[in-house]
């Protein structure tokens, strides 16, 4: 039998698409976040079209959602 992973991460580390600068971010479930303000250039980064949140589109890891929704 296949084991599922039940931990889900909600720690994040999100990469400016404008200046590369990557800041570290806790996500909260079932709480999409659709932008951010870049600590390093202050630019307002939104996510992108085909993503739920920034975190899918910007982020090492998925939103908890996306996490629960694979396994």
């Amino acid at each position: 039998m296949d084991s599922l992973v039940t931990d889900v991460l909600n720690k994040n580390e999100l990469t400016c698409p404008d200046c590369g600068s990557k800041q570290k971010s806790e996500m909260l479930e079932a709480a999409y976040s659709y932008a951010y303000q870049c600590n390093s250039c202050s630019e307002i980064v939104e996510k992108k079209e085909d993503s739920c949140c920034v975190y899918c589109s910007y982020g090492d890891v998925k939103c908890p959602d996306q996490q629960i929704k694979w396994n």
